[in-house]
């Protein structure tokens, strides 16, 4: 599904210089995967992230996505991808807190073709798999707790029926118990299909995962 060549990024700065934040990194997603990158801070693993979500381009290498070279893309067509194959999922839910369970949910379709029942389909089927039906949907989410928050940012994530799923630290805020939470819906919808990509510091995070690469100072261990 995802393919990284011998990628290196490095980020220029007359200031203070350059920094190599990748060096030459090479991972392959297959379909179905549940791969979990593991770091500490510093190192690299917001770098590939941002890669792997196409957000940045790299200094050197090649990213395969589903069998397209990006650097032969323009930049909308690398947008289209991002916009409706890519779920993100990020650390602070990234959600607009004045906007309710079902506006924050449904923002990814706004700009699409759908009508009004189709993403209300999507949407009840999300809010049922995610547990939130006990929610009143025009409730504003900065009224949720922690762990209704992140599940309103995976339906978020999940609406636009990604091709993959990147998730930034997800449980990086949330308790103990609401982390196990979300890491076992993490492991249901890995079985449902989805490929999933988690960037954690978290070690225990990864033995939902079927999958360990391990980042240090930009290298792949």
């Amino acid at each position: 599904m995802l393919i990284l060549k011998n990628i290196s990024k490095t980020y220029k700065n007359k200031k203070y210089g350059n920094t190599k934040a990748l060096e030459n990194v090479s991972l392959t997603i297959e379909k179905n995967d549940f791969v979990a990158v593991l770091g500490k801070t510093g190192a690299g693993k917001s770098t590939l992230l941002k890669i792997l979500s196409l957000l940045i381009r790299p200094s050197e290498g090649e990213i395969i996505y589903n069998g397209k070279n990006i650097n032969d893309l323009k930049e909308h067509q690398i947008a289209d991808i991002r916009k409706n194959e890519i779920g993100m999922i990020a650390q602070e839910f990234a959600l607009i807190k004045n906007y309710t369970i079902r506006d924050n949910i449904l923002m990814p379709l706004e700009l699409t073709e759908l009508s009004k029942k189709e993403k209300l389909v999507k949407l009840d089927k999300l809010i049922k798999l995610l547990e939130l039906d006990h929610l009143n949907l025009k409730k504003p989410v900065k009224k949720l707790s922690g762990g209704e928050k992140q599940r309103v940012a995976i339906a978020r994530a999940l609406i636009i029926e990604p091709s993959i799923i990147l998730a930034d630290e997800p449980t990086g805020s949330l308790d103990e118990k609401t982390t196990v939470k979300i890491m076992e819906k993490f492991k249901e919808l890995n079985k449902l299909g989805h490929t999933i990509v988690l960037i954690t510091h978290d070690r225990d995070l990864t033995s939902y995962c079927n999958r360990i690469i391990e980042i240090s100072e930009g290298k792949l261990l």
